[in-house]
């Protein structure tokens, strides 16, 4: 059995301390990772709101080895995932308290292409007694994004350049482009370590190792300069790997670590030819781990030197620490900076679509209003609501193929879009929310609405019915309707007051025709007035 590893490198920003556990509440995130299970306990200090890590685990397991080599993961790969899991629940317990067992186990995305995928994802379930959620290529492009912005505070002068952020991951590469801290656009390539290595493993002949990885990911590397466009001026890569050889051979300030593109393109030359056995003394890597670093590490100095990069600037300490983190602080939270990158992809992708943003803005608009207004009606968080302002700004897209069923349009358009931040989920609660602005509400027989899990189609249908009022209240495209006033009276009896306007009956019109969602989900009906608000306001 493999033993437990305690990851030691100090956090970025955060400290580092002991619990006192009657004071703070503990939780821990477990994630099963494409060459190690991690666990990462933590806790929010109730005094300051700093965040701390207790403890921090690792156990080395072959997951990514087994799906790009054979396809499948081996049942001897999955005992080992799972008596991994078996210790880090017993650890939890016993240092901390079951009150710290995390809600879910995440997992990377890697595992879609097992074909044996979901009789392990059944085995993990069963071994924690909790929900596994497999990470996304949206999720881990969020969680990037955060990581990326540690560096931007750290490096401010970044903050001033055109910068790319590169992960190179097991599968797959995520490419950021950042201007002046704000994202401007993202990509990602089915390009990574592990798939290199997969895909070599029979390889042989007279070219060397380099050459082998140069000529696998030639056309990739194309592409990435196709779309890069130009040089950038700062290139940062993030990545177990990168980060662990970079330590060892860059320059270290402040946190950070510089690589000359030319000491990493000498490094690799020279361990190109060593075997497994050399790599794991040299590296301090597990056998897991070690087939992915030089295919990952060339794929790094590739797209650097592409861009025109002669360094590469990346965090000190260890990526899957970093993740963790990430999981563990900011798992599941829109915190304003990528609330705001979210929706300006969204606008980005509705100037593709030719919307009216007049309207689609102004659609938001209102949304936010009743959102806001109605919170003890709907019960619902701040990702909802950026979920529900991105379908506002989209909901019209559908117009771009033909304004007749336009809806169902949108719904097919927002479906096969990637908008930055969003996972697929997310993406597909856009897309239903944005086909239910008109007509028909959801039904179970409808495409994608039948597949979701029930919570989910609850979230869409409410979301939905607030999207269908704000849009009746900009019925003419006009923007009439600025000032919003939303108040719930003791008879179950919705007032939604312009204090604007006198003459409202196309607006009164339009949300009699469109309000029925909302009336079935909170059971109350509308009202549209002018002048005052009156009756009693819930907030």
């Amino acid at each position: 059995m493999e033993a437990i590893q305690f990851l030691e490198e100090e956090p970025l920003n955060l400290k580092l301390n002991k619990p006192a556990v009657e004071t703070a509440t503990q939780s821990a995130v477990i994630h099963i990772g494409a060459s190690s299970i991690g666990l990462l306990v933590g806790q929010v200090s109730p005094d300051t709101g700093i965040c701390e890590v207790v403890e921090v685990l690792s156990r080395p397991v072959p997951l990514a080895a087994d799906i790009f080599e054979h396809g499948y993961i081996r049942p001897t790969t999955m005992d080992a995932c799972t008596d991994a899991l078996r210790a880090f629940l017993a650890s939890i317990s016993e240092t901390v308290g079951e009150g710290a067992l995390p809600g879910r186990v995440h997992a990377t995305n890697i595992l879609a292409e097992a074909s044996n995928e979901d009789v392990f994802l059944n085995r993990v379930s069963i071994t924690c007694g909790m929900e596994v959620a497999t990470l996304d290529d949206g999720e881990m492009t969020r969680l990037i994004y955060f990581i990326s912005q540690r560096l931007f505070e750290t490096k401010v002068k970044l903050l001033g350049t055109q910068t790319a952020v590169c992960h190179v991951g097991p599968g797959n590469t995520r490419i950021l482009y950042f201007e002046g801290g704000k994202i401007q656009s993202y990509f990602s390539y089915r390009l990574g370590g592990f798939r290199i290595a997969g895909a070599l493993a029979s390889e042989r002949g007279e070219h060397s190792k380099l050459e082998l990885i140069d000529g696998a990911m030639r056309g990739t590397l194309e592409t990435i300069v196709g779309d890069c466009g130009a040089a950038v001026q700062s290139f940062v890569a993030f990545g177990v790997e990168i980060q662990l050889v970079a330590a060892k051979i860059g320059e270290k300030k402040n946190g950070l670590v510089e690589v000359k593109t030319s000491q990493l393109g000498k490094l690799l030359k020279e361990i190109e030819s060593d075997d497994f056995d050399e790599l794991v003394r040299r590296f301090r890597l597990d056998y897991h781990s070690v087939e992915a670093l030089v295919p990952t590490l060339r794929a790094v100095h590739n797209i650097a030197i592409a861009m025109g990069c002669r360094r590469i600037t990346t965090l000190s300490g260890s990526f899957d620490r970093e993740l963790l983190e990430m999981l563990a602080f900011r798992d599941g939270s829109f915190a304003m900076p990528i609330q705001e990158e979210v929706r300006l992809g969204a606008q980005r992708l509705a100037a593709k679509f030719q919307i009216d943003m007049d309207h689609a803005i102004q659609v938001e608009d209102l949304c936010v209003q009743l959102f806001d207004a109605l919170r003890s009606l709907h019960h619902l968080d701040e990702g909802d609501k950026l979920l529900l302002r991105v379908a506002a700004i989209l909901h019209e897209a559908g117009r771009f193929v033909s304004p007749k069923a336009h809806h169902q349009h949108s719904f097919y358009l927002i479906k096969h879009s990637e908008i930055f931040g969003l996972s697929h989920r997310e993406i597909g609660i856009v897309a239903l929310v944005a086909r239910y602005h008109r007509h028909s509400p959801p039904k179970r027989s409808h495409e994608g609405y039948k597949d979701l899990p029930r919570g989910d189609r609850l979230l869409v249908a409410k979301l939905a019915s607030i999207l269908r009022l704000a849009d009746a209240l900009e019925r003419g495209h006009s923007q009439r309707v600025r000032k919003l006033e939303a108040v719930l009276e003791e008879d179950r009896h919705l007032v939604l007051v312009v204090p604007d306007l006198e003459d409202l009956s196309l607006e009164q019109f339009a949300v009699n025709e469109k309000g029925d969602l909302f009336t079935q989900i909170f059971g109350v009906d509308i009202d549209v007035r002018g002048g005052a608000a009156g009756g009693r306001q819930r907030d």
